[in-house]
């Protein structure tokens, strides 16, 4: 990581305009899609659609079948959220292929 402390205002000026740069470079390239289930990406269609039926599966099987049990408060605090769910998102080439195939941390927004 670079520290920026010891960066003259020139220096924080190019990086500035090298990462718009590149901003605008990645804007241009083709998408690859990546699909999103329960907080990871993953680049294969096949794996993220198993995830989420497992996901499903342990929720119909809960406590003897009840997926209520399972979803607990999600259903009494009045909340609006997606628990089970598929979402898909576009990257760049170059971020696709820079990331490796299941990435832990994405949420729906």
């Amino acid at each position: 990581m670079t520290d920026l402390k010891n960066m003259t205002d020139d220096d924080l000026h190019e990086m500035i305009v090298e990462a718009r740069t590149e901003q605008r470079r990645r804007k241009e390239e083709k998408k690859l899609p990546v699909y999103l289930v329960d907080g990871c990406y993953y680049k294969s269609l096949t794996k993220a659609l198993k995830e989420l039926e497992h996901d499903v599966q342990h929720a119909l099987n809960f406590d003897g079948g009840r997926p209520e049990r399972f979803l607990g408060k999600y259903l009494e605090d009045g909340v609006d959220r997606i628990r089970f769910g598929l979402k898909i998102e576009f990257w760049s080439e170059s971020e696709y292929h820079s990331r490796p195939d299941q990435v832990f941390g994405g949420s729906f927004g």
